[in-house]
This record gives structure tokens, sequence and C-alpha cells, in this order.
């Protein structure tokens, strides 16, 4: 059980080295704050997503899959950071990334010592497509209701499947039977985070592997985990931004970050000043990239197991 313990930290290490990079343009960071979710919010809830990782990893290894896989842990993860902060939501998203891999890592860890990043994340996304229920679904919308993030309206079209907002949403979820999976799936389509586990984690993968060529590069952490985000802005339109703004502005948010990344890149000590006036202008508009905050954290957990060498490999 002490190897499951050590993976849960390694996974959880994303939260605290994302929020701890700066200046993200447009994200909370050691020198931001927002309004009711500070750079100590999600510090600590690095700590307490580690304890739900780790149980999650015990599931994983004992195949404890019966009335849920991961709703639960999702819930009480959103809980439990929001009690002990008093802030707003801080992991909604990353403890929807990082959840299915703890899982995996459990199960992975029962069956060899040696695993392979890519049968990770695809054994996350098979959990979860071949395990997870109803329930799961109804304690997953608990979790968004709790979070209540802004994004999300009671007027949003959701094309047949329940409402997080409706009064009767548990009862449509278990009477219709519907599984997370199958919300996933639906959310994929307009959601990044949804599409990243229902894509077995393709931009994360992706990530991480930039920001290990920054870290070669330069070798500077808060340097490599900036340019990562930025690297992930320039290719994803944020899901938040999106909704929250409309298609026009996430596209443009896109199109400045990949001017940006190369100026960026091929800078040297300047590259911080560079950052700073695009983090201005997002914090002015208070137009916040929290998806491709979350898709950096789980970029940022990767790498960190995929340094351990002698359990995973690429």
């Amino acid at each position: 059980m002490y190897r499951l313990g050590y993976y849960a930290v390694l996974l959880s290490s994303g939260i605290g080295l994302e929020v701890s990079a700066y200046p993200k343009p447009g994200n909370v960071h050691r020198l931001v704050d927002h309004g009711d979710t500070w750079f100590e919010d999600f510090i600590l809830t690095s700590n307490v997503i580690t304890y739900w990782l780790y149980r999650g990893a015990i599931r994983g290894y004992y195949k404890r899959y019966n009335r849920y896989t991961i709703g639960d842990l999702i819930y009480r993860i959103v809980r439990d950071s929001m009690q002990i902060t008093g802030g707003g939501n801080t992991c909604l998203g990353s403890s929807l990334l990082l959840t299915p891999l703890s899982l995996s890592i459990g199960e992975l860890l029962r069956e060899r010592n040696n695993i392979d990043i890519n049968d990770l994340v695809r054994k996350a996304c098979n959990i979860i497509q071949k395990y997870s229920t109803a329930h799961d679904t109804v304690m997953f919308y608990k979790a968004i209701r709790k979070a209540s993030p802004s994004y999300l309206r009671k007027t949003d079209e959701t094309h047949g499947y329940p409402n997080v907002w409706s009064p009767s949403y548990q009862e449509e979820i278990i009477g219709r039977n519907i599984s997370l999976w199958r919300i996933l799936q639906y959310s994929s389509k307009t959601d990044v985070v949804a599409k990243e586990i229902v894509s077995s984690y393709k931009e994360s993968i992706d990530a991480m592997k930039f920001l290990n060529n920054r870290l070669a590069n330069h070798g500077i952490w808060n340097r490599a985990v900036v340019e990562t985000y930025l690297y992930l802005l320039s290719k994803i339109r944020d899901t938040v931004i999106a909704r929250k703004y409309g298609l026009d502005l996430a596209e443009n948010v896109m199109e400045f970050a990949r001017h940006i990344l190369d100026r960026v890149t091929g800078a040297n000590r300047e590259w911080i000043n560079i950052v700073m006036d695009f983090d201005k202008k997002l914090q002015s508009m208070k137009c916040n990239p929290g998806s491709i905050a979350d898709i950096t954290a789980s970029a940022i957990s990767l790498y960190s197991l995929w340094k351990k060498r002698s359990i995973l490999r690429v």
C-alpha cells in the first residue's frame, strides 16, 4: 500500500505546481487571486486531493467497482477542498482528470511493476467506460452543484440529458440508468476536460512531452509550466471562455497565445515580462482559461509519474 500512497502524492503534485507557476495568463497564480478562489486554496486542495487519490488507487488495486467508480471520489474532493479552504471551485476539472488515473495506477500495479504511460491513460479511460454507473453520474452532478461553476446555467440546452440544476436530476439519472461514461461522451463535444478522458488524455500526454522538452532546454520549472500552459492555450479552445464569452473570444485568445508562445520560447530574461502583459490583459477582462489550467495540471501529474522511471516509461 505504500507504493499506492506514493503515487497518489505524485498525482496530486500537478495541482500545486500548476497554480504556483506565474504569470499564467488569466488564472490564479502566486501573484494573483480571484474573487472566491485564492492561491492558497489551490495549495490546500493539492493536499486534500492526495487522500482521495490514494483511496482511488486502493479501489483500483482491489477492483472495487460496484456502486461507484469515481463519482463519489470527485464529490468528496470538491466538498472537502471547499469546506477546508472556505473558497470556491478549485478542483472540479482537475479531480475529474486525476481520479481515473488513480484507479488505473491501482489496477496496473497489482498486475506488474513496469507500466507504460500509454497503458495508464488507456486503462483509466476503459475503467470509466466499463464500470461507471448512474450512481457515479449522480455524485458527479452533486460535485458540479457544489462547485457551482458560473458557466453552467439552468437555461443550457442539454439535448435530452438531465440539466445539472434540475430539481429532479437524481430521479432522471437513476430512472434512465445514465452512466458517467455516457455523460462524458456527450459533454466531450463542448467540454475539453470531458474530451480528455474519452480520448485517453491525448492533450495531457502531448503537453507532458512539451513540458519535458522545455525543462531539458532551460531547466526552470516555473518557466516550463507557464510555457506548457501557453502551449495548450495556443491549440485548444478553452471551454470556460467559450461558454462565458463566446467562441470568437476563445479563438482570439488561442491566436494570441500562439504569438506569445513563439516570443517566449525564443526569449531570454525578458520572457516573464512578455507573459505578464498577456496576463494583465486577460485578468482585466476577467477571462480565465480554467479548462486549460486543468489539463496543465494533468500534464504535470503525468510528468511526475513518468519521471519515476523505475515504474513508468514512455
